[in-house]
């Protein structure tokens, strides 16, 4: 519990960074070239085998976030988002909504 605590005090300072992304540091913008699946897969349960259950009447992960039928997320003109929704793939590069 002692080295917790003075542990704690070593955590960088909120006060006086140069921008709110200061806590995000460490995390890199996904782009294309450096995404992995679950930089774009929805949020879903996992059956016995490891998949994922998808409600395909629904469409939507359990955030409730539209997604294909491969379980990516999607935009209304069926693109593949990242989780914080920038395109990274383009529908009509897609096969068969799948990656190219």
């Amino acid at each position: 519990m002692k080295n917790l605590i003075d542990n704690l005090s070593e955590l960088p300072s909120s006060n006086g960074g140069d921008s709110d992304r200061d806590g995000l540091k460490g995390k890199k913008k996904v782009t294309r070239e450096n995404f992995e699946l679950d930089d774009i897969l929805g949020t879903f349960d996992i059956d016995d085998n490891g998949n994922i259950i998808l409600d395909k009447a629904k469409m939507k992960d359990n955030l409730g976030r539209p997604v294909n039928k491969h379980g990516y997320l999607v935009d209304k003109k069926g693109n593949i988002l990242s989780q914080d929704g920038d395109v990274l793939f383009l529908y009509n590069e897609l096969e068969d909504e799948d990656l190219p």
